[in-house]
């Protein structure tokens, strides 16, 4: 991200998603934090738990406690980047004053990625968007109406800057990323199986087929 950061201007980033609670929170706050001040303000966190019991084992964390350890990551990575002094105390993490600097003089945001009900509510309680994995159409409605439903229950669901990343394995025409709009999607996720200049053709093919009509209805509205 740091080396497509250096030579673009417009372009976001994130990952999709980095696996927080088996990394040191004080570590990747200092790196978000480099990142959004070179950027300009262009990176975000996608945030995620993981799957893999040896991501954590081999790291010396706890993988019974992961949820509690994201929460926790989400409060620190947040503390840290305000730019003031700072500490955290709890049974995981110990963090005496300490201040960060530079710091980027906007938030970064977290997106949370995950399909359980628990992501969900994390997403909507603790972070600033969400991101779907894999899925088609049907499945994504039904996780739409639950994330709105956890938004409704913590009172997020009338935020305006939330963000909702969609990827549906289904979409291959306009008219599918539109349908993904009408379900709410701020911004869509899309991939290329492929590599070197067969990739750049694919990119270059789904601007083309894709993001111009696209962009068209933008400016019209």
């Amino acid at each position: 991200m740091t080396w497509m950061a250096a030579v673009t201007t417009t372009l976001r980033f994130y990952p999709a998603v980095m696996k927080v609670p088996a990394r040191q929170p004080l570590v990747l706050a200092k790196a978000l934090s480099s990142l959004a001040v070179i950027s300009g303000n262009r990176v975000s966190l996608g945030a995620g738990l993981g799957p893999w019991r040896e991501d954590f084992a081999y790291n010396g964390v706890d993988f019974k406690k992961r949820g509690t350890l994201m929460n926790e990551c989400i409060e620190i990575i947040r503390g840290a980047l305000r730019g003031g002094y700072f500490e955290y105390h709890s049974e995981n993490y110990n963090i005496g004053p300490m201040k960060m600097n530079p710091v980027p003089d906007k938030p970064v945001p977290i997106l949370y990625g995950g399909h359980s009900k628990a992501a969900l509510a994390r997403a909507a309680a603790l972070c600033d968007g969400w991101i779907s994995a894999n899925a088609d159409t049907d499945t994504l409605k039904t996780l739409i109406r639950e994330l709105n439903s956890q938004r409704e229950r913590v009172g997020t669901l009338n935020r305006s800057d939330f963000e909702i990343h969609l990827m549906d394995v289904t979409a291959s025409r306009a008219d599918d990323f539109r349908r993904l709009a009408d379900l709410g999607a701020t911004d869509i996720v899309t991939g290329f199986a492929s590599e070197g200049q067969a990739m750049i053709d694919q990119v270059r093919r789904f601007g083309e087929k894709i993001v111009a009509p696209l962009a068209t209805d933008y400016q019209r509205s």
